[in-house]
């Protein structure tokens, strides 16, 4: 068994799990909430201006891909180390955007119309668009810039004077997440989905991932890394069937693994998997040099620099 698929569909599979409540849970900049469409079924939140004043991040993250951070930072030109406050991944499980909240220069957009290859101007509802039909650059407002599928934008638009924020289900997973947290995601929505090349063996999963109707996910990095995701089902049984399918993961993967891999063997060794009625809760504690192995499992990236943007003028 390909040990990285093990660890992934163990943890990221449950992109959908929760935790304590404390306060009022995760707050996501109103800014960037009243721009969630009503059909939004993932969220995942960077708190990356509170992120990178950890010592963790200083230590081993400053120059490695954070997902959304640097999608964001690759399209837009802005510099997320400097200029981005929070970041927020919105999606229907059709269209993403990743929303940023931050301090932009006034020349970004026309900067960017100027640098970027083949892109075009597309004005919609008194908002100018970057970019084309698939995939497009947005600037809301001199602190407020999305960018993603061109359709999802539009919805974002649309959403601007429709929403208050994220729909009923997800603003609930929402108060299971830690206030602190610095990257978290909330989920509910359609049935779950192997990637096509994950390994043969692995597709008996399906039925039971698809149990999960809603789930949340944090990490908090102040002082370690810990972190949970809950997995919300229907029924005490199909928690039960789930919780027993992700053990018994976690145990193959251990054994396939061997001795030789020992950094992956102290994941495992910080994973822990419990059931509380019909809910799957998978903890997460591990050593702080494990951080660059778990941001690449979570986010499912290879490990590569990140190249600085040079700040505008």
């Amino acid at each position: 068994m390909n040990q990285r698929y093990a660890v992934l569909f163990a943890v990221t599979c449950l992109t959908f799990a929760g935790c304590n409540k404390k306060d009022a849970g995760v707050i996501v900049d109103p800014a960037l909430s009243t721009l969630v469409p009503g059909d939004t079924t993932l969220l995942v939140g960077i708190r990356a201006e509170d992120l990178m004043k950890t010592a963790l991040y200083q230590k081993y993250l400053a120059d490695k891909a954070l997902g959304p951070l640097d999608d964001f930072a690759r399209e837009t030109g802005l510099d997320v180390r400097s200029q981005v406050w929070e970041v927020l991944l919105v999606s229907n499980g059709k269209e993403s955007v990743v929303l940023g909240r931050g301090k932009f220069s006034n020349e970004a957009e026309p900067r960017l119309a100027t640098e970027a290859k083949g892109a075009k101007r597309m004005s919609y509802k008194g908002f100018t668009m970057i970019g084309d039909e698939r995939t497009a650059v947005l600037f809301i407002s001199p602190t407020v810039a999305g960018v993603g599928d061109t359709a999802g934008l539009r919805r974002v638009v649309d959403a601007r004077d429709q929403t208050n924020g994220p729909p009923a289900i997800l603003a609930t997973r929402m108060k299971d997440v830690p206030r602190e947290a610095a990257i978290w995601s909330v989920y509910a929505g359609p049935p779950i989905s192997l990637p096509p090349n994950a390994p043969a063996n692995l597709g008996n999963l399906t039925k039971v991932l698809n149990s999960i109707e809603s789930g949340s996910f944090y990490m908090d990095l102040r002082n370690a890394i810990s972190g949970k995701a809950t997995g919300y089902t229907a029924s005490d049984q199909k928690a039960k069937e789930l919780h027993d399918a992700l053990r018994g993961l976690l145990g193959m993967a251990k054994l396939m693994g061997g001795k030789d891999d020992a950094k992956m063997q102290r994941i495992y060794d910080g994973l822990r998997v419990t059931q509380d009625a019909r809910n799957v809760n998978l903890y997460v504690e591990e050593q702080e040099d494990a951080i660059v192995t778990l941001m690449n499992l979570f986010m499912n990236r290879p490990q590569a620099p990140v190249r600085p943007k040079s700040p505008p003028r």
